[in-house]
């Protein structure tokens, strides 16, 4: 008698525990989506505020920069400053720093990279 009294203890704590398990995992996945829903929000804010930031560049050029962008890695361009690339840390050569600013001048620069 005293081990079905026993077994019944149990089985009773272990319902209380599962109780307690499933309230605090829907708490969890509560905050769980809100999270995502926040998270869901500022993604599709930003798309928007992205496509309002390329509608005057040309498609040709969008085009260009999405296939040089995807070849490395998401980036297309990276800045030169006294000799240093900033996107890969690497020496760049003197005489490529000095025609990439004369491309960027004539605005032919995306002309000269696909070539």
């Amino acid at each position: 008698m005293m081990s079905g009294e026993d077994s019944e203890r149990r089985v009773k704590n272990t319902e209380s525990a599962l109780k307690t398990a499933e309230q605090s995992i829907a708490v969890e996945r509560k905050e769980l989506h809100a999270h995502y829903t926040e998270k869901k929000k500022a993604l599709d804010a930003a798309l928007a505020e992205r496509e309002r930031a390329l509608t005057p560049i040309a498609e040709d050029l969008r085009v260009l920069y999405e296939r040089i962008a995807k070849r490395h890695h998401g980036v297309a361009l990276a800045e030169s400053r006294d000799g240093q690339c900033a996107g890969a840390a690497c020496a760049c050569c003197p005489t490529s720093s000095s025609s990439f600013c004369r491309m960027r001048t004539t605005n032919s620069f995306a002309a000269r990279v696909a070539a």
